[in-house]
């Protein structure tokens, strides 16, 4: 493996080299290669390698890696992980996350997910909250988050699962190219955040990332892993007590971007009528039942 720069990434100097690449030659391809790098609060990139277009042995390394911080290279493979830690220490610091009345956040990587537990407050009103989200693929290179339960230990005006929207709101704030979706999803790109995080800042041009798709996300021991490289594109399912929940988004995806967005009472009329079209579905009645108590919370 090519030796990785001893300087972190805050530290970094504004020279042709300063992100730290090593220059290799691997199965007949010019590679640009990064070691470890902690990136913002919570991402680390394990491994970075850029594939220099046109570039043909023997060449001339004269300059070093530095000469190619303006050529269009192209991701060959990428390595990112997050570990719980961090994101629980995120979770308790952002300003926003606070701003939006969260407190108390507590954070676990487990079982293909997310568990989240703190508390929340709006206005006069306070409760304790846990949710469970799950991660499933968004395009070929996309992640998502879904926070399939949220649950409430006291009454609040606004029904959980908006709750949870925004708590991934808050957090969303926070995450380049983030993106909320569904009635509790966020939508991210990890790859991106840690290519615009890393070498736009140090004179290097973006490199085309199309062709990298994401191969792999596992969570092992509190930490999220992303591989990313030119093989099929990760296309795990939900974990199974999560599965049914996942069918149902998808079949009445419509409902559930407008849950967000709609005023209570619009959104109860349309999964009332949605009940009275498919039948006693467990998310409809879920969904109904939350913003109904809500609504005796004194919701609008």
């Amino acid at each position: 493996m090519p030796p990785e720069s001893s300087a972190p990434a805050e530290h970094l100097e504004p020279s042709p080299n300063a992100v730290g690449f090593s220059l290799s030659f691997v199965e007949g391809k010019g590679v640009l290669g990064l070691g470890p790098r902690r990136l913002g609060a919570l991402l680390t990139c394990e491994r970075l390698e850029l594939e220099i277009p046109g570039l043909t042995f023997p060449f001339d390394v004269s300059g070093g890696a530095g000469r190619f911080q303006s050529r269009r290279c192209a991701v060959r493979q990428a390595r990112l992980t997050l570990d719980e830690g961090p994101l629980a220490a995120h979770l308790a610091r952002d300003p926003r996350v606070a701003a939006a009345g969260f407190g108390g956040l507590e954070a676990r990587l487990r079982d293909g997910g997310v568990e989240l537990a703190g508390r929340v407050r709006l206005g006069d009103a306070a409760a304790e909250l846990t949710a469970r989200g799950y991660l499933v693929p968004e395009g070929a290179r996309g992640l998502r988050l879904a926070l399939g339960e949220v649950r409430l230990f006291g009454a609040l005006p606004v029904a959980a699962v908006v709750v949870g929207r925004r708590l991934l709101e808050a957090l969303a704030a926070g995450l380049a190219g983030a993106r909320l979706a569904g009635a509790a999803d966020l939508v991210l790109d990890p790859l991106d955040e840690v290519l615009f995080a890393l070498l736009p800042p140090c004179g290097w041009r973006l490199p085309d990332a199309a062709g990298a798709a994401l191969t792999d996300a596992r969570i092992e021991g509190g930490r999220l892993e992303l591989v990313y490289g030119h093989g099929p594109a990760w296309a795990a399912a939900p974990p199974p007590r999560f599965r049914a929940h996942h069918a149902a988004a998808l079949r009445f995806a419509a409902l559930e971007e407008q849950l967000g967005a709609a005023p209570p009472w619009e959104a109860q009329a349309g999964y009332r009528a949605a009940l009275a079209e498919h039948g006693d579905d467990p998310l409809l009645v879920e969904r109904l039942l939350d913003l109904l108590a809500a609504a005796t919370n004194g919701g609008a």
